[in-house]
């Protein structure tokens, strides 16, 4: 029978379960088969085969039971092992007896036939009636059921109370009823509501059953507050740990969870996830008592196709329910097996006779957990000579001025990979090397938090110290870093983001650049301010950067070491960062592209280093006794053996006899993990210090000593602070902010410490900080959020994890925004939630995103339009359709837009109105409907001059200069972008100000009236350069190799694209780099050099694939088809041409498909192929005309006049001659008098012809030209 066919959840849930809980009358059955877990015991015996004979003998039993109930009007509700309880609906007791009688009956009759001989199985039942409550917890990973009530409770208490083969009734029913439930048939339940309730792994399982080695926990609880969270949390805890939620039952003894390890799936160690799980359960309820236990157990379906269900059954599991019953609140008891994990701390809870156990069963009672591993940097580096070579190695670049790369040193806690690179360190000469240190914290993973680590002490700031004497030593600093700068340019880009590099350091300068900049443009110059001084320091001495645990890095500050490790090739630094694996075994990276990165992985001590590391610790020889010890115990990991040690020479146990050190009295019973160990040395201190520490803990890695003594009420901490250091527990960073020496010492203090007591101490640490820092708490309020989380205060948490990410967003530290948000919708639901959504949207576009932030749209526009606020839904409408706009689906997003503006028309919002048709009319002008974006954008203009919104009136005014450059007419957008920088310049908006510059450029380049139009590009360059702005520096940078290009100065426009590649490079701006290399490839084949303009191409055409940026795909495309023509692949060509114009298609993108489908005709008529002049008419030139491009109508008139000559060349000369009549440019006057003298071969148009393309040639040498002039010159030639 396959497993899909099982009915593995109850029918009464499966019809029951949208309403989530209920109450109702029922009768109920307890069913236990006696002797069933013994003859498992002997099956188990016969390994698979056991386990089929099993799996049969359990049908046998239960498919009639489960048929009976279901006949009688009642399922069952939860299975036991060798056990189930049935319920039925609407019963008061009589149904539920006829069915006990049935059964046992039934099963009075069946004889088994095993290898062990012939067994008749009996059964003890307890009838009940009374009332009954259910529940589903659905849960992220699994969801869950329940019953309990009255009923089942008196089922379960008569059961106990009879023999095998006995019915007991409860104390308020009577044997004799006879009323009967409803008789519900069964109906097949959707695959897709048992997935909810059932993991895959189960329904994919091919055996029904079998016997697998398990860890069995159960875990009693009594009376819980919030008893559905508590179940849904324990779910989760049980995936997390590998672990199988099997079931959550009820009986007269109060709840039980089931959990299973290693079966339906065999992992490794699984003592450990058990034991794991059952520490992450106890924090989550104190109140629970845990039994586990490890053996060989059944496991697999139990019941019928009726109704069944995955479990264990056997010895095990039995035992495992024995010990939760008789372990005591808030203790974990566990049975031999399981207690001799390794990690796990226990204590005797002697031997105890258990019910169905006949000998008395030995039990340990778990403390807690064992080791966390520490690394400290006493003495020498041993057994670490070759990797320390090959590091030295590694770093030699930079001797030769050249980057080295970044330098992975990897390995587990404690193996010595700080110690490795401290050596280095110490190795190089302080007079010839700069060292920088930027260490991670992986605690609250604040933003840039290395980077501002590092340079508060690069200029030597005191927390203690006034803003006053703090500037004056940054400036101290930062002049004498001026004073070794020789490059100029480098020497003022230093000094214009001073600010920004004092900013990241809580130093303000009145009307600075910083002052002036918004959120983006402060983030985007504090890349570079960074990368300047590395740029600054390196080039005076060679640099290493240390990032110390790497794989806590925040993303903010990997964003920061993209930027630095861009084009920096001839800059002489190396980046080192020592860090772990992740969780999932991979290795740690940077995810840095493009640069050279080595790896040196650390691992234990052989048994020879660990007896010269052991000795130089001790200062002398060990005995062999005394080294085994260590060696066994330290498993070769340096941290362990140094801690070992540190811990044997204060326990007082060893003695110097003979001139070797040796163990006194019987062996020493080290702990199990080093934890302990860790533990063991808090707990000899005096008693105040180690309050000290452990409240210490509660703030991170890093802490403030100010924070600290607020803490503990004002009082001085100055002598326990000092104490801490003498005793190794942690180092100054200045004399206001210690750091723990390793994080693990901070992570063992913590976590000894108990949840409520944390929780207390977390709440202190929140309002000492609101207290502390009431006039610089913007800063603060992620470290501050993370306490009143900690501390369990949610509507705390709710308000400074708002006022966090808000703060993180407005910075545009985007990553550390979307964690504070990720964390609030813990807090939040309905228009909280929605709201909170709203903002990491926000954050989610800006950073490219996509996927994600439509899925949260959508998931918004659900939500709100439950709540039936239609102001809602018309904000996310036109919130999704921007997004949609932006990823080229302009139809819905067209749709959504719509149906915003009604909605807002329908509520009176003129001004979300006003944003409405703002959007369409973006949309619109990328559908080239110029039209209806002109008539979207003025009456968007009307709503923001009536509702004074000024920024949006620049924006909308913008897009109409936009919109009338598109269209051709250049005067009128001019006039828009006069009006933007007059508006503009009033309301402080000099990005605004600045982009309407460029786009005047681009105006003026479009009438030919360069001399403005480089005027225009090099003012907004300047003023992006002052602005840090990087983006629009690109831009500007690439609009004057355009220009240049234009007025036939090659060589000098790609040295301007290469600039802007260098600048999109730096940004990670792949539309950028694309159009970069694009525009490159069109100067190198105007320059003849095609093979560097393909290259070009296909680079450009690469990186936009990857990226999803189609609408440079189809430009690439035909450039290279335009390429591939000219070097007569004319296959090739089409089939770039038909790409692009498919692509252009799709997009709507009307401006370059007429531009496109003109290239592809043309390549046909050239090959002889017949092309239509109504086709033309029809198809493109209309396209063209809407479009403003008038240089493909003219293409288009041209190659219909070209068709017609075919034809009739007397009416292809009057085509001609009337162009000509009306045309004006050198261009247009070369292209028309060749075609004529095409037709004519008259001398005087061929001359006409040549001089005109001289004229081109003489202001743009571009090989088009020089081709064509050859072609009128040889015919020249030819003719004399």
């Amino acid at each position: 029978m396959a497993v899909t066919d099982r009915i593995l959840i109850p029918q009464f849930i499966a019809t029951k379960y949208p309403r989530r809980s209920g109450r109702f009358h029922a009768g109920a059955l307890f069913v236990d088969i006696a002797g069933f877990t013994a003859m498992t015991g002997r099956f188990a015996e016969l390994g698979r085969v056991g386990a089929e004979m099993v799996t049969d003998i359990i049908n046998r039993v239960y498919e009639p039971s489960i048929q009976t109930i279901n006949q009688l009007g009642g399922f069952v509700a939860s299975f036991a092992g060798d056990a189930f309880t049935a319920l039925f609906p609407g019963d008061r007791g009589g149904g539920a007896a006829h069915a006990a009688r049935m059964i046992r009956s039934i099963l009075s009759k069946l004889m088994i036939t095993t290898p062990f001989g012939r067994v008749r199985l009996a059964v003890r039942v307890g009838v009940a009636a009374g009332f009954v409550n259910w529940r589903v917890i659905p849960s992220p990973s699994q969801w869950a059921f329940y019953f309990r009530g009255p009923a089942i409770n008196r089922a379960a208490r008569a059961e106990h109370s009879c023999r095998p083969g006995e019915i007991a009734f409860g104390s308020d029913l009577k044997p004799g009823g006879s009323d009967r439930a409803t008789n519900i048939p069964p109906a097949p339940i959707p695959d897709d509501l048992t997935r909810r309730f059932i993991p895959e792994a189960i329904l994919e399982l091919v055996d029904v059953g079998e016997f697998r080695d398990i860890v069995s926990m159960f875990v009693s609880f009594g009376q819980i507050r919030r008893l559905s969270r508590f179940i849904g949390n324990a779910i989760e805890i049980a995936h997390e740990f590998g672990g199988y939620f099997n079931k959550v039952d009820f009986g007269d003894k109060g709840g039980i969870i089931l959990i299973l390890f290693g079966a339906p799936i065999g992992q490794e160690r699984l003592n450990e996830r058990a034991l794991e799980c059952a520490l992450s359960l106890k924090r989550l309820e104190p109140k629970i008592r845990v039994g586990l236990a490890a053996g060989l157990a059944y496991t697999g379906f139990i019941g019928s196709r009726l109704r069944s269900e995955y479990t264990a059954i056997g010895n095990v599991v039995n035992l495992s329910a024995r010990l939760a019953l008789k372990a005591k609140w808030g203790e974990v008891y566990c049975d031999v097996r399981t207690s001799r994990s390794i990690g796990f701390r226990f204590e005797s809870a002697g031997a105890h006779r258990l019910k169905g156990f006949s000998q008395k069963v030995p039990i340990s009672r778990m403390i807690g957990r064992g080791t966390i591993k520490e690394r400290l940097f006493p003495g020498k580096m041993v057994g670490r000579d070759q990797e320390f070579s090959k590091l030295r190695k590694l770093i030699s670049p930079i001797d030769k001025g050249k980057f080295a790369g970044v330098i992975y040193v990897d390995g587990p806690a404690g193996i010595g990979k700080s110690r490795l690179v401290s050596r280095l360190k110490m190795s190089l000469s302080r007079e010839k090397y700069t060292w920088f240190y930027l260490p991670c914290d992986g605690i609250l993973r604040e933003s840039l938090n290395p980077v501002v680590y590092f340079l508060k002490n690069y200029f030597a700031q005191k927390a203690e110290d006034s803003d006053r004497a703090n500037r004056k030593r940054f400036e101290i600093r930062f002049d004498r870093l001026l004073r070794g700068v020789k490059d100029p340019d480098l020497k003022k880009e230093l000094i214009r983001t001073r600010s920004i590099l004092g900013a990241l350091i809580n130093l303000r300068w009145r009307n600075s650049l910083y002052e002036r900049l918004d959120a983006r443009g402060r983030y985007e110059n504090l890349l570079y301010a960074f990368k300047n001084l590395v740029k600054a320091e390196c080039l005076q001495h060679p640099l290493v950067i240390e990032l110390e645990d790497g794989h806590w890095v925040d993303s903010d500050t990997v964003e920061l070491l993209r930027v630095l490790t861009r084009n920096v090739e001839d800059y002489p630094f190396v980046i080192i960062t020592s860090c772990r694996m992740r969780d999932d075994g991979t290795r740690f990276q940077l995810q840095l592209t493009g640069i050279p990165e080595h790896r040196i992985h650390l691992g234990n001590l052989n048994e020879s280093s660990v007896r010269e590391l052991a000795e130089d610790r001790w200062g002398g020889k060990l005995s062999d006794r005394l080294f085994n010890l260590i060696w066994t115990k330290s498993e070769g990991v340096p941290f362990y053996i140094e801690q070992i040690i540190l811990y044997l020479k204060e326990s007082g146990k060893v003695m110097l006899k003979g001139g070797v050190y040796e163990l006194t009295g019987r062996e020493i019973e080290i702990p199990g993990k080093i934890t302990r160990i860790i533990i063991a040395r808090i707990d000899r201190l005096e008693k105040k210090l180690r309050d000290v520490i452990k409240t210490a803990s509660v703030l991170g890695r890093e802490f403030s000593i100010r924070v600290l003594s607020g803490m503990l009420r004002g009082e001085p901490v100055d002598y326990e602070v000092k104490r801490g250091e003498q005793e190794g527990i942690w180092t100054p960073l200045s004399e206001l902010f210690y750091i723990f020496k390793h994080a693990l010492i901070r992570d063992a203090v913590y976590g000894m410490q108990l949840k409520k007591r944390l929780r207390a101490l977390h709440l202190l640490a929140a309002e000492t900080m609101v207290d502390l820092y009431q006039n610089e708490m913007e800063a603060h309020y992620g470290q501050i959020a993370y306490h009143y989380e900690s501390a369990g205060i949610r509507d705390k948490a709710r308000e400074f994890l708002f006022k966090a990410g808000d703060y993180a967003k407005e910075r545009y530290k985007n990553d550390e925004a979307l964690k504070h948000y990720r964390n609030l919708l813990k807090y939040v639901s309905g228009q909280g939630r929605v709201e909170v959504h709203k903002r990491m949207v926000e954050v989610l576009h800006h950073i490219g995103r996509w996927k994600e932030a439509e899925r949260l749209l959508r998931r918004n526009l659900r939500a709100v339009a439950r709540m039936g606020d239609m102001r809602a839904v018309a904000q996310c409408k036109n919130r999704l359709a921007k997004l949609l706009c932006a990823k080229g689906n302009y139809r819905e997003a067209l749709r959504l837009a719509e149906d915003a503006r009604a909605v807002f028309s329908r509520i009176s919002e003129l001004h979300g109105v006003g944003e409405c048709l703002s959007n369409l009319g973006d949309i619109y002008i990328q559908l080239s409907e110029f039209d209806s974006a002109r008539a979207c954008l003025t009456q968007a203009l009307k709503i923001f001059t009536r509702v004074r919104d000024r920024v949006n009136i620049c924006k909308t005014i913008g897009n109409m200069g936009i919109l009338h450059h598109l269209k051709g007419e250049e005067e009128e957008a001019l006039k828009c972008y006069r009006r933007v920088l007059t508006l503009a310049q009033k309301i402080g908006a000099r990005r605004i100000f600045n982009i309407a510059v460029g786009n005047m450029g681009n105006v003026f380049r479009g009438l030919k009236r360069y001399d403005q139009a480089m005027a225009s590009y090099r003012q907004q360059l300047k003023t992006a350069m002052e602005l840090g702005d990087r983006l629009v520096i690109s831009h500007a940078t690439g609009n004057l190799g355009i220009l240049h290009s234009e007025l036939g100065k090659y060589e000098q426009a790609i040295e301007y694209y290469q600039k802007q590649l260098e600048i999109a490079r730096e940004l990670g701006d792949q539309a950028g780099i694309s159009r970069a290399l694009g525009n490159m490839g069109m100067d190198y084949a105007s320059m003849g050099e095609f093979l560097k303009a393909e290259r070009c191409y296909q680079q450009s055409l690469k990186i936009a694939e990857r990226y999803g940026i189609q609408q440079i795909v189809c430009i690439a495309l035909s450039y290279l088809g335009d390429l591939y023509r000219r070097g007569g692949d004319y296959r090739l060509a089409r089939k770039c041409y038909d790409r692009a114009i498919q692509i252009a298609r799709s997009l709507k993108i009307d401006y370059h498909l007429c531009d496109f489908l003109y290239r592809r005709v043309e390549l046909d008529f050239r090959l002889g192929k017949k092309v239509k002049i109504g086709d033309l008419r029809r198809q493109i030139l209309p396209i063209a005309c809407r479009c403003g491009r008038q240089d493909i109508a003219f293409e288009v008139e041209v190659l219909m006049a070209r068709v017609k000559a075919r034809l009739s060349p007397k009416h292809a000369l009057t085509m001609l001659t009337r162009m000509l009549e009306r045309s004006k440019g050198d261009y247009k006057l070369a292209v028309l008098y060749y075609e004529i003298f095409q037709i004519t071969g008259a001398r005087k148009h061929r001359i006409k012809a040549l001089r005109a393309y001289r004229r081109l040639y003489r202001n743009n040498p571009d090989v088009k030209y020089r081709d064509r002039i050859e072609e009128l010159t040889q015919i020249d030639v030819r003719s004399s």
